[in-house]
């Protein structure tokens, strides 16, 4: 490539033999610098970037419940607006019912509105998954001005340079149908103090089965709301799925074998801090 003009801009790709091919999981630093013999100081034209390359997951289930730290996820800030963290682990009452349990805090309370990121999985090998599904655990209620913070499951197939929606289209906020919401909306900061304040959440990941490197991505945009909750991650493969998405009180029966009757829908409506 080149020659470079000053302040222009080059988009190389190395392949074949020349292509970066670590040899196993860890920290690679990468420089590219000028080759101009004339150029008597490199210093001022040398580009370092640091990548790590993480161990690809390939014993299912895979369960993720933070107790190690989140070893493996990391976080991409695709819209940097303010300068507060969306993401962050933190203790609350889980699932379990466990007080003082590590979960995953997205912090719309604080982050600013408009701000985005994504937490983003270790590398999954689903080469071997004919029918692989994600499920977990949220816990979410919006401020007292209905703020309407949002969520996003999403799956990547390029080590995260892209982001598109899984089979099941996974795209809640406060006010969506269903609605992201386990809690009325309140002015306080809000941690979990009891198990029946989570929901448990399915989504497939059909559209990425037998994909031998995936990462999974919880997209959360800031609406300066409050604070939702993720933990007991689980990735596995499955015999069957029923999809339905329950938007109110009826019957519904993805398959002949069972047919579910909601005479209310779970969920808090929007409305006043109780």
């Amino acid at each position: 490539a080149g020659p470079i003009p000053a302040n222009g801009s080059e988009n190389v790709v190395f392949s074949g033999a020349s292509a970066f091919t670590p040899p196993g999981p860890g920290t690679y630093v990468i420089k590219a610098y000028t080759a101009l013999t004339s150029d008597t100081n490199r210093g001022n034209d040398t580009a370092t970037t640091a990548i790590t390359v993480n161990q690809i997951i390939s014993t299912f289930p895979f369960v993720e419940s933070w107790n190690n730290q989140g070893a493996g996820w990391s976080v991409k800030v695709t819209a940097n607006v303010g300068n507060i963290p969306i993401y962050g682990l933190a203790p609350a009452t889980g699932p379990k019912g466990t007080a003082g349990d590590t979960g995953m805090r997205v912090n719309f309370f604080n982050g600013s509105a408009g701000r985005i990121e994504i937490l983003q999985s270790p590398p999954l090998n689903l080469s071997s998954l004919t029918n692989p599904v994600l499920g977990f655990y949220i816990a979410y209620k919006t401020d007292n001005g209905g703020k309407s913070d949002t969520i996003q499951v999403m799956v990547s197939t390029d080590c995260g340079v892209t982001f598109s929606y899984a089979s099941t289209i996974y795209n809640k906020s406060w006010d969506s149908n269903p609605s992201l919401a386990t809690r009325p909306p309140s002015s306080s900061s809000f941690v979990p103090d009891s198990a029946i304040q989570w929901r448990h959440e399915t989504v497939s990941l059909a559209n990425a089965a037998g994909e031998g490197s995936v990462i999974l991505g919880f997209r959360a945009k800031s609406d300066f709301g409050n604070l939702a909750w993720i933990d007991d991650i689980i990735v596995t493969d499955v015999s069957g799925l029923c999809t339905d998405n329950i938007t109110g009180s009826s019957s519904y029966s993805c398959n002949p074998l069972l047919t579910l009757a909601f005479t209310s829908i779970p969920a808090p409506p929007p409305g006043p801090a109780k």
